[in-house]
């Protein structure tokens, strides 16, 4: 009798300790979920980012490119800049060897299709933008990127018509100041690389208002 007693108790005191009660087994369990959670953010994060090919120092204008121009840089890019520079996994406009540099590039900088051009070719496009005060950035400087925005020049009514956009993410070949005051213009050359200008945009430049937003 005594025995079956004991035994009883001891399944009693079996059925009342449960593992699944103990707080450190819990607490590990919190531990172990959290990790995983933290593990899982952190791999997605990663896997977001595109290997880029950026400059490893300051290149000049018309200088060759070579590989040891060339770093491949992990970024995360959207919108029109993913589409503007050029992947590690992207084919070269052409062979390395046969590549200059269109313009001057600071070194850092994502690399896009725009920056090569095959040495001799002849088909770059230069337009001369006249920009009044305060219609670009103050210390805009060559090998810069910039959209070319045109808007309702002094006798188009009040300005009735809309700012349009007329260039997206051209290099900025050079920027000349001339004038004093609220007279000062600047000339800023811009490499449109091998588009084509349609005769409309470039009667917008000539009777519209030019401002220049630089790219980060």
């Amino acid at each position: 009798m005594a025995t079956r007693r004991g035994v009883e108790q001891r399944e009693v005191r079996r059925l009342e300790q449960r593992p699944w009660r103990d707080p450190r087994l819990l607490v590990g369990v919190m531990l172990v979920l959290a990790s995983t959670v933290l593990g899982s953010v952190a791999f997605a994060s990663q896997d977001d980012t595109v290997r880029y090919w950026s400059v490893r120092a300051d290149v000049t204008e018309a200088e060759p490119v070579t590989r040891d121009d060339l770093v491949a840089t992990s970024a995360r890019l959207t919108g029109d800049a993913a589409d503007r520079a050029l992947r590690v996994s992207d084919d070269l406009p052409d062979r390395i060897e046969r590549l200059v540099w269109r313009h001057d590039v600071p070194g850092g900088t994502l690399m896009s299709r725009d920056d090569v051009v095959r040495s001799g070719d002849s088909s770059v496009v230069e337009l001369p933008l006249p920009v009044g005060i305060g219609a670009l950035p103050r210390d805009l400087r060559r090998g810069q990127v910039v959209d070319v925005w045109v808007g309702p020049g002094s006798g188009d009514g009040g300005g009735t018509q809309e700012a349009r956009r007329i260039l997206s993410g051209v290099p900025v070949v050079s920027v000349s100041r001339s004038g004093a005051g609220g007279g000062a213009t600047s000339t800023v050359v811009v490499d449109t690389g091998t588009r084509e200008i349609a005769p409309s945009v470039l009667v917008g430049i000539g009777s519209g208002h030019v401002t220049l937003v630089r790219h980060a």
